[in-house]
């Protein structure tokens, strides 16, 4: 094999194994619903966050945020298996930062129900809430941890009857519309995916992170 061949060779072992390392740790996040149509009178918005994993993980990590201040945070509720877990919880610059963890892969890969979302939105604009921010997290052989953040993003529409928008499904809603009708559900755009600062925990090693012994804990 001459050496323009072995150089081929190499670089499409190394894009083989790249490409495997990423589907390894590939998740799916998603909302319950991802358009929500409002009644005349309701405020209160509610949807679910759902994770499936490819591999067992020690912790999530997500970023979610609405595109207007108008669109106000009341209150997550994390789901019954997740209740007893170690967590974390804040909002800067208007998102919702929030996640789950332990010091090993204790978490299975089957799709699971993660959290709860309440918000309240009392304007007749179209309006939007969105993932813009997770991170997978995997405790390797050594102990230390290995971030994934190539989980595609989600957005959930808001409008208000007699607005454009809308779309079909039913999703729940914590304020029921006086006339009994309940709110529609159908598909929303895309957003792109963002990192900003101080989200992630400090990372070393490549992307390794804190030592196992230590417990996993995000810097947000």
């Amino acid at each position: 094999m001459n050496n323009i061949a072995k150089k081929l060779f190499s670089a499409a072992v190394i894009v083989c194994l790249s490409i495997s390392s990423v589907a390894a740790y590939a998740a799916q996040i998603t909302p319950s619903s991802t358009s929500i149509t409002l009644g005349k009178n309701d405020k209160e918005i509610s949807f679910d966050i759902f994770l499936e994993a490819d591999s067992a993980y020690a912790g999530a990590e997500f970023g979610i945020k609405p595109s207007q201040s108008d669109v106000e945070f009341k209150s997550l509720v994390l789901s019954d298996e997740l209740q007893n877990e170690s967590k974390v919880q804040t909002i800067k610059d208007g998102c919702l930062y929030f996640g789950f963890f332990s010091n090993t892969n204790k978490y299975s890969t089957e799709k699971k129900k993660i959290a709860t979302l309440n918000y309240t939105y009392s304007g007749s604009g179209i309006r939007t809430i969105s993932l813009v921010e997770s991170k997978i997290v995997i405790v390797d052989k050594t102990g230390k941890t290995n971030g994934d953040t190539s989980s595609s993003p989600f957005t959930v529409s808001i409008t208000r009857q007699g607005t454009s928008g809308g779309g079909g499904g039913s999703v729940r809603l914590l304020s029921p519309d006086p006339r009994g009708r309940r709110a529609e559900a159908g598909g929303g755009p895309d957003l792109r995916h963002r990192q900003p600062d101080g989200f992630y925990p400090p990372s070393g090693g490549g992307r390794g992170g804190e030592a196992a012994d230590r417990g996993y804990r995000p810097a947000f």
